[in-house]
């Protein structure tokens, strides 16, 4: 189990998806149920009689995910969790990229190693690879390999019209538990090709199901635009075909090649919960994450699973940026969020990341997200488009 020490006998540790701030004792006890089968299997590993480990783990079970506990922040050395934009390069140009025209250009391979040695070296726990389009990179295997490793937690943000050409390589990866994949689908094939290129759609659908035989977890990922979502119920009949029940609705930023005229309107939004209803009604093995603007800045959550559509109330969601979330550019340069790239924190190839991390620009980016907050829970990034 990776962990990351954030101060004495505190420290950091992943379990079931989710990250906790653990003394050294729970650390341990969770680092030996991670290759403990049941609770059987603990007690006789740690010679503890099993109602004292039964007693024990459910006392754990209760505290550990309690939210009085994590209401004020955590100081962190570095982030927790780190977005590598590694690469300005890529295979499509897609109508809605919020980066615009890509520059089409990628560090050479040894200032990548240099910079994925630097997340590993301050124990950051999690990283997502995006760009551009990762697959673009010629060493991307030897990086993904270096992080699986190291027990590095690696979120694949890709298009995967590329990814047959690593087949090989991802089908030997032996803990596929640390390597999630999202893929970006933009609704059924004409209005996917649509926005990413002619024949983009069924070799995206064809790789999807490939990753998903060979065990991957797969979450599709779509931008929702005033014409895209119209498609959804049918989409999630196609992503059921190819293995993949998870699907979380992003909202389209008009910055870069994106338009304000692509976005949804408000009765575009009302339809859309008439197709949640219709999708919840005859897809019953579908995972729809979704967030809905409710008109006062207080966000709607709503899940649609196998049972029911759960609308889990007011969003509590806050942005983490600078706090336990940073973003590396395709150069090194460090920011707080990817949109704000004014509040630059220094270049991670000629400065260590908690030298990085602890500067000045990072607790002027923090005071001025809690200045333009006023106490909302969104993105002042989306909020600034609406």
């Amino acid at each position: 189990m990776r962990s990351t020490k954030i101060g004495e006998d505190r420290y950091i540790i992943p379990f079931n998806n989710k990250y906790f701030v653990v003394n050294e004792f729970t650390k341990n006890i969770f680092s030996t149920l991670e290759h403990s089968a049941s609770i059987e299997d603990y007690a006789k590993s740690t010679n503890t009689p099993l109602d004292e480990a039964t007693s024990l783990l459910k006392e754990l079970d209760e505290k550990i995910d309690s939210c009085d506990y994590y209401d004020t922040n955590v100081s962190l050395p570095v982030p927790l969790k780190i977005q590598w934009k590694m690469t300005m390069k890529c295979n499509l140009r897609c109508k809605h990229c919020y980066l615009g025209e890509l520059p089409n250009k990628c560090l050479p391979e040894d200032k990548l190693m240099k910079i994925a040695k630097e997340i590993n070296k301050f124990g950051v726990m999690e990283v997502t690879l995006t760009g551009g389009e990762i697959f673009t990179i010629d060493c991307i295997d030897k990086i993904i390999q270096y992080f699986h490793d190291n027990q590095i937690k690696m979120i694949l943000f890709t298009n995967a019209i590329l990814a047959e050409g690593h087949k090989e390589f991802l089908a030997s990866i032996s803990n596929k538990d640390l390597v999630n994949f999202i893929v970006s689908v933009d609704g059924t094939k004409e209005e996917h090709e649509n926005i990413r290129g002619k024949g983009t759609y069924s070799v995206t659908m064809k790789n999807i199901k490939m990753l998903s035989d060979m065990g991957y977890k797969v979450s599709v990922n779509m931008v929702l635009n005033k014409n895209n979502y119209k498609t959804l119920f049918e989409l999630v009949g196609d992503l059921n075909k190819v293995g993949v029940s998870n699907l979380q609705l992003s909202e389209l930023i008009p910055m870069g090649s994106a338009t304000k005229d692509m976005c949804m309107e408000d009765k575009d939004f009302e339809k859309l919960q008439d197709i949640f209803k219709q999708i919840h009604n005859v897809y019953k093995t579908s995972n729809i994450f979704y967030t809905s603007d409710d008109g006062d800045s207080s966000n709607q959550i709503y899940l649609l699973n196998d049972d029911k559509i759960y609308n889990f109330g007011q969003e509590k969601w806050k942005c983490g940026a600078g706090l336990g979330k940073g973003t590396i550019l395709y150069n090194g340069d460090v920011v707080c969020c990817p949109f704000m790239e004014d509040y630059k924190l220094g270049n991670v190839l000629t400065t260590p990341l908690p030298k990085v991390w602890d500067c000045e620009n990072r607790y002027k980016f923090l005071k001025m997200i809690a200045q333009n907050n006023n106490g909302h829970r969104k993105c002042i990034v989306i909020r600034r488009y609406n």
